[in-house]
């Protein structure tokens, strides 16, 4: 009776160190996709191809994309940096530009949804940690931290 007694005891304090290290492991050192998404991404690739790439092309000369940078705030508000170079057809002198957005964003589970200043939107899936992409009639766009 008491080895019976001493075991039941036994397992009842391991059930119990288990809990607690259940409860340990899923407390509030986890972050949600929330948390874990505002920071500053960079585009990556469009449709797999490293920058710079081609975003116009035309009598006149090529406009090249050669860095775009998000900057998703905490608060839902975001800047857009993008900087691209035109060279002209005619083989002229090369000039590069930048261009800066603001706007807002919304993340519905992995769904991020952005309006940006010049009425464009897009909406892209965040694949937690670092990286959202975009399918946006049919280019992709990853853009990362």
């Amino acid at each position: 009776m008491r080895l019976l007694a001493r075991t039941a005891t036994t397992l009842a304090t391991l059930l119990a160190v288990g809990a607690s290290a259940l409860t340990t492991g899923c407390g509030s050192d986890a972050t949600s996709p929330q948390d874990q998404f505002p920071g500053t991404y960079t585009l990556r690739t469009v449709n797999g191809q490293s920058l710079p790439v081609v975003y116009n092309q035309d009598a006149s000369g090529t406009t090249y994309v050669t860095s775009d940078v998000y900057t998703f705030n905490s608060d839902g508000t975001l800047s857009e940096l993008a900087a691209l170079r035109f060279t002209p057809a005619s083989g002229g002198t090369a000039t590069t530009q930048s261009a800066t957005y603001t706007g807002t964003w919304t993340l519905s589970g992995t769904s991020v949804t952005a309006q940006l200043s010049d009425n464009t939107s897009f909406t892209g899936t965040f694949s937690g940690g670092n990286t959202i992409t975009v399918n946006d009639g049919g280019v992709t766009l990853v853009l990362q931290k």
